[in-house]
């Protein structure tokens, strides 16, 4: 009975959890299948930076290259650790974020 409660709480929490996802962040890379790459980091890093609707990202250490979206910097660099001098482009022209490596 136990292991039935502890279930059933954790698809509470999960329901709960998820209801909260809204807006851009909630279907930001659905579009490309790219869902884990833009929320989650590539290793055990925690990202708890703010999270941005990214729509490419380009860096400096890959001149004339633009990288698929990731959500902040953190998960970036997670995910592209060889890269420098990197900049999320935000979708619909609302500017730009300097990543600080």
């Amino acid at each position: 009975m136990a292991k039935a409660t502890g279930v059933i709480s954790f698809l509470v929490l999960a329901l709960v959890a998820t209801s909260f996802l809204q807006g851009p962040i909630a279907y930001a890379g659905a579009e490309f299948g790219g869902m884990r790459r833009m929320l989650q980091a590539c290793d055990d890093t925690i990202c708890t930076q703010e999270f941005y609707d990214t729509e490419y990202v380009t860096c400096d250490s890959n001149p004339g290259e633009t990288l698929p979206a990731y959500s902040n910097c953190c998960v970036l660099q997670s995910c592209q650790p060889n890269t420098s001098g990197c900049t999320l482009h935000l979708k619909d022209d609302q500017g730009t974020v300097a990543c600080p490596f």
